[in-house]
């Protein structure tokens, strides 16, 4: 009788966490403007869809070449 109850418990646990791994799917990078100077100004940033202003704005910040450092020493 205990080993029936436990197994029922464990079903019933097992079906109300299956669908808790669920993530929203993240917005697609057609949707996004390419990223250059006229369209990373402020004024037409603001243009960009509310899903994917995030992703255009870090896109924009982190634009350019990498530029290592001189390497002085102290």
């Amino acid at each position: 009788m205990k080993n029936n109850k436990a197994m029922a418990l464990a079903a019933l646990v097992a079906a109300l966490v299956a669908g808790c791994d669920n993530k929203p799917e993240p917005p697609k990078v057609a949707d996004m403007p390419q990223v250059n100077d006229e369209n990373c100004k402020p004024e037409n940033e603001a243009k960009v869809d509310a899903s994917v202003r995030q992703q255009f704005a870090d896109a924009c910040f982190r634009r350019g070449s990498f530029k290592p450092s001189t390497g002085r020493t102290w």
